[in-house]
């Protein structure tokens, strides 16, 4: 089965739920492996930026931090994914603060010829996000050096979100927005327009900071249902950071995840679609020494495995893997070390082996 955009919210909301899980590039690599970036391992890059009208009054103020994740057809015809933060060094020339004929727009320039915008309308007693617009250049050689497809792409996303006037739409919680080809995530967002009284300011939440009731958990832990015959199809993934490949990994991935139904608890099995997932993720320069503790071998080698295994993530979800292959450092010309096998008889074993040169 394919991973639709529900089951990316899905997961992405599993793993925020469950602090308790590392943040590692094994975290990274689950999320990555889903369509989306993961909380622990981003950066803090925030923007803070502010448009003020003829008589220096603050109309909007906004400040987020934002990671996108992008899909592109490279000159070779396969496909590629990128990710990166906004940047903190931003312009917002092309913003206005909109009058009663036209509506306040807030332009967030960065990087190459990069931008984002949102417009806001409003009556006598809300305003509203209304459509959010990111366009991106392929033609910026740093992020897209080998884009089949050169020039400026916009991808936008109607939101309609009412904020009672004199309130600041807050969302500390992570949210994505998923068009084809991009993922934006978004987190620590304050987002103020159309302020009539600053002294009365208040904060509206997003429907992700407010507190959830949970239904109550029988006591029987469940039994994983048997696995399908088909096995997934083995895809490859990549977390890039500028112009280098910090990981690779070749697998084909099933999930497997106990899910609350109708009182009780059920597994779920998933064959994730390589063709239809976006892999991202973010380096960090220093790495705990258990962060990738399912696989263990020495740094720049590649870790590699015929057999198929089962991943334990806690007791409601697991994932399978076939035919994997992963090399998380010491990666060069986006290649695996050529290396040897150094366990012949891996095929009769258990467990997974190492190539190493």
């Amino acid at each position: 089965m394919a991973v639709d955009e529900g089951m990316v919210n899905w997961i992405n909301d599993y793993l925020t739920d469950r602090p308790q899980f590392p943040h590692s590039i094994w975290h990274s690599f689950i999320r990555s492996t889903y369509g989306a970036i993961i909380k622990g391992l981003m950066k803090s890059e925030a923007f803070d930026v502010q448009v003020k009208d003829e008589s220096n009054h603050t109309c909007i103020h906004a400040s987020m931090s934002v990671n996108f994740t992008i899909k592109y057809e490279t000159e070779s015809g396969t496909n590629k994914s990128i990710s990166f933060v906004a940047p903190d060094d931003v312009t917002t020339s092309g913003s206005t603060c909109g009058s009663s004929e036209a509506a306040a727009l807030l332009v967030v320039n960065f990087m190459n010829n990069h931008s984002w915008s949102v417009n806001f309308t409003r009556d006598s007693t809300v305003y509203s996000i209304d459509v959010i617009v990111f366009t991106y250049n392929t033609n910026d050689s740093t992020l897209f050096p080998d884009a089949k497809r050169k020039g400026l792409l916009t991808t936008a996303t109607s939101v309609n979100d009412p904020i009672p006037i004199n309130a600041t739409y807050t969302c500390v919680q992570h949210k994505d927005i998923i068009t084809e080809n991009v993922v934006q995530d978004y987190w620590n967002v304050s987002l103020l327009a159309y302020a009539q009284d600053v002294t009365v300011i208040r904060d509206f939440h997003c429907s992700e900071d407010l507190p959830t009731t949970h239904a109550p958990t029988t006591t029987t832990t469940p039994t994983p249902s048997p696995k399908p015959e088909d096995k997934p199809s083995t895809g490859n993934y990549s977390v890039i950071s500028g112009n280098e490949t910090c990981l690779m990994a070749t697998m084909g991935l099933q999930l497997n995840a106990s899910v609350f139904v109708g009182g009780h608890n059920v597994w779920k099995l998933f064959n994730i679609n390589p063709n239809a997932t976006i892999s991202s993720g973010s380096w960090i320069s220093h790495i705990s020494n258990n962060n990738l503790s399912f696989w263990e071998a020495s740094v720049g080698k590649s870790y590699l495995c015929h057999k198929e295994q089962l991943l334990v993530v806690s007791k409601d979800l697991s994932i399978n893997t076939f035919e994997v292959r992963v090399q998380p450092f010491g990666i060069h010309n986006a290649t695996y070390d050529e290396g040897k096998d150094v366990c012949p008889n891996c095929d009769n074993t258990i467990g997974l082996y190492c190539c190493s040169a």
